[in-house]
């Protein structure tokens, strides 16, 4: 059975239609959740890949338990690396709610 004009010109208007694309990207990263999804999403570096050196958690109370001597598994946040214990912790996280830091000074006037 051939095909008639119209048909053939449904065809190429369907296979010229512009295509779909995805619906937006990526969400942007909530600092924020600390659980173990958001921690998997990110990217992890176990060595810095500008020198080679092994990587290790910026935090200096790290409560990473195991053995540092040859690096950790981190991931950037905004330019501060940070192990997996440290970011279950919550190190570096943000309080929108709390817009100054009072001190113990402060505190007991």
């Amino acid at each position: 059975m051939p095909l008639s004009n119209e048909k053939i010109a449904e065809l190429i208007k369907k296979r010229d239609a512009p295509r779909r694309t995805g619906t937006g990207g990526r969400r942007k990263f909530n600092i924020n959740d600390r659980s173990y999804q958001a921690w998997f999403a990110l990217h992890h570096e176990l060595h810095n890949p500008d020198t080679g050196d092994p990587a290790f958690c910026d935090n200096p109370n790290c409560v990473d338990p195991r053995d540092k001597t040859h690096g950790q598994s981190v991931v950037d946040l905004d330019g501060k690396k940070v192990c997996r214990f440290c970011f279950l912790e919550g190190w570096l996280t943000t309080n929108p709610e709390q817009t100054t830091l009072e001190t113990t000074d402060a505190l007991s006037a």
